[in-house]
């Protein structure tokens, strides 16, 4: 998907143009791209997790913990959530608001 700046104004500026190509970096997704960046994959392997505890009717702070754990036995950011498990944490259970992003995401198309 190409992203332009022109369709964030009402009424664009000829002259001027940005276009992103975004992809979509959820698990299962953009394969190739996984492969040749583990952190990335990792990352994405990780709020795929938290999600899917989310749906089981789990606490943010539960389906975080446990995602962490389920990430560092099967190798996935081992390294970065052992080391640093409680900052990890915070800025998942802080920083990132799916509903309000996806919020967010709508009001900016308006």
């Amino acid at each position: 998907m190409n992203l332009r700046l022109s369709d964030a104004f009402l009424r664009p500026t000829d002259g001027y143009e940005w276009t992103a190509h975004m992809l979509n970096i959820n698990a299962g997704k953009n394969r190739e791209l996984m492969e040749k960046c583990p952190e990335l994959k990792g990352y994405a392997t990780l709020i795929q997790y938290i999600r899917e505890y989310k749906r089981q009717g789990y606490s943010d702070d539960q389906a975080v913990d446990m995602a962490v754990e389920r990430c560092i036995k099967e190798g996935y950011l081992a390294d970065y959530l052992q080391k640093l498990r409680r900052e990890a944490k915070r800025m998942l259970l802080t920083e990132f608001d799916e509903e309000g992003w996806e919020w967010a995401v709508r009001e900016d198309g308006k």
